[in-house]
Formats: structure tokens, sequence, C-alpha cells
């Protein structure tokens, strides 16, 4: 058996091993350019290094607080000066730094690039964590003779989206703002306040000398607004920074916040008249800092290391001034220096480890004032459920890992919707963010397209200050308390480094994967059948371009590969490689900034008292408690069907249904997480099955389930604690909806269509003709049919004879086939010789129709051959062997038609009797012994073009990027799972994948091997099985 490959394009392919399973030398918390310069330093110095973050931000300082001053660092001496050049080197040769600026969105790909690469880089391990946020720290005291009883930091526990996790090192550098890791070894220590805080953002002009004299005449003559003013230029012509200083005095929240600085600054700059009487130059604000930049002067240093192995490169608690990037830089590279000149590390290894229990949160250190209703994430549906409870009165909380609200459509950058029915707070909003995009942008102000995505979490911004919500940001959820009856009590968030309790009446679980719910013991489920495979992520990038002397920022997303979100290591590989496959761009539009959040299309789904399913969707189904309607199509961005359910599977392949339009309500009950009280979840997670969300995640659709579940939560309230999720009434709620607008017209019941009742009546009619005459089923009419046994049965009977001849026309054997795979899909045997001829024959059918295009129009049709051989996983014998084998044992088949085969022989493996298997066994050998001739492929590939020799399509959204993976471990997986069926082994090779760098497939081979028996590795056909074989032809 030829090995199949165990590594995946675009980044590491070292075989992975766990953070939490390693002791590194020297783990770096903070990934701000302190802490990058001292990790990179230190990896460059042959130490292990781990860098750990709470954020998913690399560089925050220039990536999220919009910093790009090149400028060395004047007092950092010539080593700093040198590391500084060498980092800036990559980014020079991508033409975007000179010795006064650098581009920060380049800054951050080369950054990712090298993360995602470290063997490339550096010559020790060098590793990354994120969205993990220390909580904890476990000490020794030292056993060196010298300090005997010093105490000696041995290991951190972290707050992660899958619970706590210890991290493991022997020297370790407190890099993060303000001294988060020193603040757990002792309490009492208290970081400086910045000198002075600058936010900041990004204008673009294709006049930068008019645009300048423009802004210097606007703060002389608008003192209010003008007088904390200051720009420069970036290292691109025609981009400014714009800024606004704020000092200590009114750093502790006196300024204005910068939601509305921002927004009214601009409101004036655009009403300015130049005193000359020109007209203002045209500009575009393309981005705004999601954070303020500190500034610190010089001081005496704030506080002295809390253990003898702790180096601290903390702004806020050192001593020397810092205004620069890469005065920080060299902060974070002196200290690196300093360790490996001889900083002590402390005795810890592994076993050491190994005898302590598993990490637990520690108790809470902050308790926050309790509130009605509590809401964790502010994402699609967060801020609209705290603008819906705040207005109905309640007293209401929300937080999020992030700094904004809006989540998708804000910071994954994918700011369209896509379906969905309006209405509601949504509209609401949208209407206030098309004011603000005019502000920004110069866009229409009832532009109901695209939306500028800062204009957006402003709008939430200001309408939740306005129904007195409260939002908490950098807040990374870690756990809930739950008292004696099981009622969750309260959520626990890392806030300011700190684990804090937010107690709540009523909670929300908005965070998009089911977390809070989860964490209080719900049930969940994730994955396609086939693979386990969710949707794939994009990694979003904002770019800039100035075509026809117009100025316009948009963004461009494309698949980007599969992650686990509720893995902190899976999400820490998908963010760093999503970034860092913008570093091939090749699009004439200049990148300008980097998505902060991961386009998560799909993850896990909490089982809820009702669960939506595609079958719902198809047929529009109704329920009395509805909160309102989906409107959306079945938007997989998967294209290997095989792997999907069987009604999948048919749904796209022979009824091409992905273009076609779906509703159905949405029951209040799907936000209701079975076993718990006092929860509601109301995000992508919500009740759903994985079928059913590749339609129901529209940010429309999540919108509309956050107001349902603000105002639901509000009005349990209102009538007293405990509050009881199940005794809300759905009629009021149902009243409240439908004033605002949210809960919209009842969904339109679709259980069969026209084409449908016109097929039926021809072929079932007497007196007609010939078959051949009967019209030819097409698209969704064939999924209407198939759903409606009884009263089609007889039609379909009729019209599988209609290609029995083999003088018959095309149309006619497209007809007869289509009818063999209703009768397949009603397990009837009686489509099995149809679906035979089709595959020994090579069938191909018609060509595709526009109905076959999937996301980003990509041609997701299949040939009838390969059409039948997914088909008779459902109801093949015995008899459809001999086809499947001779297929298998084709030379050069390309990877899907391997995986196709696989997965029926699979399920033929499981339905048929001991005769069937040494068959199958050797159609399965003839799969794994040839070599797959392309094991590298993109997300979005065409196999119709594939089987024809073709070239892929270049999409609309391809910028570039190399997206490619070995997608060989699915044929593994399969050929393994069905080898346990036969009572067999898995293959050899399936071992391999537990150190895969990509977390969806150690899992999915975790719960194969979990499940291995023990057999023989290997069981060969006997002689008289490959006899019949070669006697059949195969």
């Amino acid at each position: 058996m030829l090995p199949i490959q165990n590594a995946m394009h675009a980044t590491s392919t070292a075989p992975f091993t766990s953070v939490f399973d390693i002791v590194f030398d020297t783990v770096v918390v903070g990934s701000g350019f302190a802490g990058y310069a001292a990790a990179r330093t230190l990896a460059n110095g042959g130490e292990a290094v781990l860098l750990v973050d709470a954020t998913g931000d690399l560089l925050w300082e220039a990536t999220r607080a919009l910093n790009g001053d090149a400028t060395p660092a004047p007092a950092a001496g010539e080593q700093a000066a040198r590391l500084w050049s060498e980092w800036l080197a990559p980014i020079r040769r991508r033409n975007a730094a000179d010795d006064r600026h650098f581009d920060p969105a380049q800054a951050e790909v080369t950054t990712a690039h090298e993360l995602a690469h470290p063997q490339d880089a550096v010559p020790a391990p060098f590793r990354t964590l994120l969205y993990a946020a220390p909580c904890a720290v476990e000490t020794q005291p030292s056993t060196a003779p010298q300090v005997a009883g010093e105490k000696e930091l041995t290991s951190i526990i972290v707050a992660t989206k899958s619970g706590p996790r210890r991290i493991a090192g022997r020297r370790w550098v407190d890099a993060t703002e303000r001294g988060d890791l020193c603040r757990l070894l002792h309490a009492d220590i208290a970081p400086r306040a910045p000198h002075k805080s600058l936010r900041s953002f990004i204008l673009h002009t294709l006049d930068a000398a008019r645009m300048e004299a423009v802004l210097a005449a606007y703060a002389a003559a608008d003192p209010e607004s003008g007088a904390t003013l200051k720009w420069a230029p970036t290292f691109h012509a025609g981009d400014f920074r714009i800024w606004r200083e704020t000092d200590s005095a009114t750093a502790d929240g006196a300024a204005e916040p910068w939601y509305t600085w921002i927004p009214e600054t601009l409101r004036r700059l655009r009403a300015f008249a130049p005193a000359d009487g020109a007209p203002l130059p045209t500009f575009i604000v393309s981005h705004c800092a999601m954070a303020d930049y500190p500034v610190y002067a010089a001081a005496s240093p704030t506080v002295a290391s809390p253990a003898r192995n702790v180096a601290i490169a903390s702004p806020g608690l050192v001593g020397q001034a810092l205004a620069t990037p890469a005065e920080r830089f060299a902060l974070g590279a002196g200290v690196a220096q300093q360790l490996l000149a001889g900083l002590p590390k402390a005795a810890v290894n592994r076993t050491v480890l190994a005898r302590l229990s598993p990490a637990t949160l520690p108790a809470p250190a902050v308790t926050l004032s309790a509130v009605d209703v509590l809401i964790a994430g502010a994402g699609t549906s967060g801020g609209i459920a705290a603008v819906a409870a705040g207005r109905a009165g309640a007293r209401v909380l929300v937080f999020d890992f992030t700094t904004y609200p809006g989540g998708i459509g804000t910071g994954g950058n994918i700011c369209s919707y896509c379906h969905g029915a309006k209405g509601g707070l949504a509209t609401e909003s949208d209407d206030i963010t098309a004011q603000i995009g005019h502000v920004l942008a110069g866009t229409s102000p009832t532009a109901r397209g695209p939306w500028h995505h800062d204009a957006r979490k402003i709008a939430l911004l200001k309408m939740m200050d306005a129904a007195g919500a409260t939002f908490i940001g950098n807040a990374l959820l870690a756990g809930v308390e739950k008292d004696s009856a099981g009622r969750v009590t309260a959520a626990l968030a890392v806030i300011d480094g700190r684990l804090t309790r937010l107690p709540a009446a009523a909670f929300i679980d908005a965070t998009g994967d089911g977390d809070l719910s989860v964490f209080a013991g719900a049930a969940s489920y994730s994955g396609r059948p086939g693979d386990g495979a969710t949707l794939a992520y994009s990694q979003s990038v904002l770019y800039l371009t100035t075509g026809e002397g117009r100025l316009s920022s948009q963004g461009c997303n494309f698949d980007a590969g599969w992650v686990d979100p509720a893995d902190a290591e899976d999400l820490t590989r998908a963010r760093l490689v999503g970034i860092a496959q913008h570093i091939s761009w090749n699009h004439a539009g200049r990148p300008l900034a980097l998505a902060p959040l991961l386009g998560l299309r799909q993850s896990r789904h909490v089982e809820t008292d009702a669960s939506v399913t595609m079958l719902d969707l198809a047929d529009g189904r109704r329920y009395e408690d509805s909160v309102g309607i989906t409107a959306t199509f079945a938007d997989t961005h998967a294209v290997d069907f095989e792997f999907e359910s069987d009604e999948m599977a048919f749904y796209y392949w022979i009824c091409h249904g992905f273009r076609h339009s779906l509703q159905c309500d949405m029951p209040y009950r799907l936000m209701l997480p079975r076993g718990l009280e006092n929860v509601w979840i109301a995000c992508r997670a919500a009740g759903v099955t994985t079928s059913a969300a590749y339609g129901i995640r529209m940010q429309r659709d999540i919108q509309r389930l956050g107001e349902a579940a603000g105002l639901a939560a509000a009005m349990a309230c209102k009538e007293g604690t405990p509050v009881r999720t199940r005794a809300v009434d759905i009629a009021a709620l149902q009243t409240a909806l439908e004033l605002s607008g949210a809960k919209g017209r009842a969904a339109e019941n679709s259980t069969e269509s026209d084409g449908a009742v016109e097929f039926a009546s021809a072929a079932a009619a007497p007196g007609t003709a010939s078959p051949v005459e009967l019209p030819p089923m097409e698209g969704v009419q064939i999924w209407h049919v198939w759903r409606q046994q009884a009263k089609y049965r007889a039609a379909i009977i009729n019209a599988l004879r209609a290609g029995d001849s083999s003088a018959a026309e095309e149309s006619a054997k497209a007809l007869s086939f289509r009818a063999a795979a209703v009768l397949a899909m009603w397990d009837d045997a009686a489509a099995e010789p149809r679906l035979v001829q089709a595959i020994e024959t090579g069938e191909v059918g018609p060509e595709p129709a526009p109905s076959a295009m999937g996301a980003f129009g990509q041609l997701v049709a299949i040939p009838h051959w390969l059409q039948a051989v997914m088909l008779l996983r459902r109801m093949g014998t015995e008899r459809c062997l001999s086809a499947l084998t001779s297929l298998a044992r084709a030379p050069r088949q390309p990877l899907n038609v391997r995986t196709t085969l696989a997965l029926t022989l699979e399920r033929l493996a499981q339905r048929l009797g001991a005769s069937a298997r040494p068959h199958i066994l050797a159609a399965l050998d003839a799969l794994a012994l040839d070599d797959v001739p392309e094991r590298l492929l993109p997300p979005s590939r065409s196999l119709w073009r594939a089987l024809r020799g073709q070239e892929d399509k270049k999409l609309g959204n391809d910028r570039g990027a190399d997206v490619r993976q070995d997608m060989t471990w699915q044929l593994c997986l399969v050929i393994s799972r069905t080898r346990q069926t036969l009572g067999l082994a898995p293959l050899p090779e399936a071992e391999s994948y537990l150190r895969d760098p990509r977390g969806t497939v150690r899992q999915e081979f975790r719960k194969l091997l979990a499940t291995a028996p023990s057999a023989p590795a290997e069981s060969p056909a006997p002689a008289a099985v490959e006899a019949e074989l070669q006697a059949a032809g195969v």
C-alpha cells in the first residue's frame, strides 16, 4: 500500500504536538511588538518558545491601533536597531515599508507567514497560541542552593473556548500591555497609566496636497473639533493616518467615545467650506482603529519581577519612554537577550506536571453587579439582542472577546446580506449604518447594498447606548456557575487579566459557537456524516481600489480551509494560515487591513427543544411558535457532496438545488437548549441540523433570533425570578415581534412544484403515445417528486423505462436516469440495473444547467456515472460490485471519484452479507493501491471540469492565495472505517493523522481509532474471488 501523505500545503508540515503537552524553555505572554520581538529573539537563540495571547491579534499596535511608524528606537542601541531592520526587511521587499513608515496590513501578513512556517524562520521550536487568556498561575519554591525557597512560575492556567488548559514553561516573559501575568502572581501590582492615548482612522484621497491643506484649515477654523486632531501621511501616497490625542487626565472615560468622535469629526469635515472656495477633495475613510495606542513617558520602573524566572517586557510595568512600535520591539528584544544571557529556569518537566490535577478555573477575582439579562457575545445577534432587551426595560450587559459589536458583519468584513427577510431591529440598524457610511465613505445615506464595516460597529454601539445596555470588550468567556438546581447564575470571563464573575437572572448565548450553553452542560453536535467537516472558513481582507478616478474600499473573502472553532489551537492555526495566504496577493487592489475575525460559517450546534431540518426548509414548514421566517438557500461551500447525507447529495447533485430559494418558520424552541432553564441560544449554533445550517446561518436570520431572544429574556425577567425560558408568553412575544417588523410573513409551503405536478400528470396519463415523449424532470421538481412516493411511484416506474432502448433519445435517457435516482432514494432495488448501466457505459448526461453552480459560481455538477455510484449506497446489492470494482481499478481516478466509491462501498459493507466481503475488499484495495493524481486540492474546485481534463475556472474572488490542502486523509478515513465494518484493522496510515496539523482531521481519526477492532491488518481477496472478478471482466 502506498503511504497516504500526511501534510497540509501552506502551513507547517511537522507532526502536530499540542502546546499543552510541551514544557517550553520560555513562554511569552502578549503578542504585541514587545512580545513578538521577545519570542522571535529567543527562538533565534535556540529556545523552544511559545507565544500566547488572549486575542487573535498580532502586532496589535499596528494592526488594531493603526500605528505604522517605522522610525528606529533612538536609545535602544545598535543591536536593537539591527533586529528592527531585520523585521522590516520582508515588508520592504513587498514594497510596503521605508525608513519612516510600514504598511500594517503587510506587516501582519509577513508576521503571520513566519509564525505559520516557523521552521523556515528560526532554528528552534516556535509555537503560537491565540484565543487563550491567562487566569491563574502555579508556582513552586526554587530548589537552587543560592536562592532556595524563592518563588518560581512553573505553569499557568489559560481560559479557552474548550475550557481551562495548562501551559508549562521554565522561564516566562510578561509582554502584556498591563502586566497581566505579573498581576496574577502578585495582586497588588498596579500598572502605570499611559502619558497619552491615540485613537486613529485611515483616510484616502486622490489629491494628497489639497487634502493636507484642507485638514490644516479645518483644524484652525474649528477649535472644538480640530484642537486635538493630528494627522500624518502613511507609507502610501494619498493615505493619511488621522488621530486624536487624549492625555492621561481624561483617558479614564471622560473623553468622547471614539464611535461618536470619529463620525462627528468627519461630518464636520465634509461640511467644511475652505476659505479659497475650492471644493473638498474626494476622500473616504476605510477603517478605524479598534484600540487606543498608548504612549508612555519615562518613569521609575513600576515593579520588580514577582518570580525569579519571570522577565518583564510589559509597557505598563517598565520605566522607559515608549512612543513608537520600534521602541516596543526593542523592549521585547532586549529582555530576550537578557534571558539568553542567563535568567534562571525553573526545574519543571512533564513528569512533574503529570502529578497535578486537571486544569480548573480559579475562584473569580472580581464580581460585577448583577443584571437582568447577560449576553455572551456581541456579534451578529448579540448586539441586536442587547438593544431589544434594553428597550424592553431590562438591565443588560453584553460582552465580547473583541472590542466592538457586529461579529461577522463588522470584524469578519462580510459586509452585505446574502438572502434573508428584512424587518425589525436589523432594518433599523441598516438605516443607521447607511447614514454613518455616508459620513465615512461618502456613499448614499439611503444605500442598502454593502455596508461600511465600521459604520455598522458605530451604529450598534450607539443603539446599545440609547437602549441602556452596557458593552464590555476584551472579555473572553471562560465558563459558567450554576446553582444546586442546575440553573446558570453567572458567566465567568477573563476581563483585564482577571477571572470575573458576571451574575444575571437570564442569559443569552450569542457566542456563535454555543460556548455558554456547552459550558452550562448542553449537548452539541457538529459536522457532516461522511468526514465530520463543517463549512469552510474565510479570512477576509479589506482592500482599496482607485479605478477610473474613484476611491472604494471593499472586502474580499474566499474559502481558506477548515477549522474546529471550539479548539484554541486549531483556531490559532486557521488564523495564521488565513492571514499568511495573502502573501501571494495578485490583485490590482491594495490590501488595507486583514479582518480581525475569522469568517466562520459553521461550527457546532446545540441540542434544543426543536431542531429545524433540511426537509423543513425544502417543505416550507410552519411552526405555531414561530419567531420569524428564514429566507435563504442551501449555501454550502463544499463541492465534495459525497460526504454529505444521502438527502443533501441528492439535493445538490441530482436536483441541482443549490440556488433554489428556501424558507420556513424559525420556532421559538430552537433557541431553548435542552436541560437549561434560563438560557436562550441565539446564534448560528441554535437548534438546526448540520445540513439545515447551510441555509439558516445568514446574518438577517441570526439578527432575527437575537431580537426574539432579547425580547423574550426581558419579558421573562418581568415575570420575576427564577427566569424560565419555557414559561414565556409566546403570543405576546409574537405580537411584539410583529410590531417591530421582525416576525414578517408566514413561510410559504412548497411541498411540490408545478413542474412536479406536470411531470406526474404526463407520465401517468392513459394513452401516452410513448414514454419517450414524457417531459423531463428537472431541478427541484425531482426533490418534490421524491418527497411524495405514494403519489408519484407509478409515474416514476413508467419513466424509468423511457431509456430502455439503446436508441433512446438523450432526453429520454436523462428522464430514465432521474427516475432511477428517485427510486434509489426510495431504497428501491429496481433502480440498480439503470444505475449500473450508467457506470458501465460511462454515461455523462446533459450539460450542466445554470442551477448547477455552487458558491462563488463554481460548477458543482458531476456526470451520471458518478451520480450512480453515489446512489448505489442507498439500495445497491452484490450485483453492482463488479461495476464498482472495475471503476475502482481504472487508473488515475481523481480523489473525489475514489472517495465517492469508498463511501458507497462502506454502506454496502454495512448492509450486505458475508459473501460480499471479498468483493468489497478487492475494490477497497484498488482504491488504496493507486496513487492519487492530485493530492493537493483547493476547497473550491469543479470535479466536472477535472474529469474532462479542463482547468478550473478562476473565480471572481480569487486574489492569488494558495489554499490547496492534501485531502487524501478523507480517502484514508473512509477506507479505514469500511475495513472496521468488515472486522479488519484501519489502514496503517491512520495513526499518522493523529498528528496532522489540522484539528478537524485529528478529531476524525481520534474517533476512528477509539473504536478500532483487534483484527488482522490485511485480508486479501481469495483466489476464487479474483477469478470470478476477472471472469466478469473486472
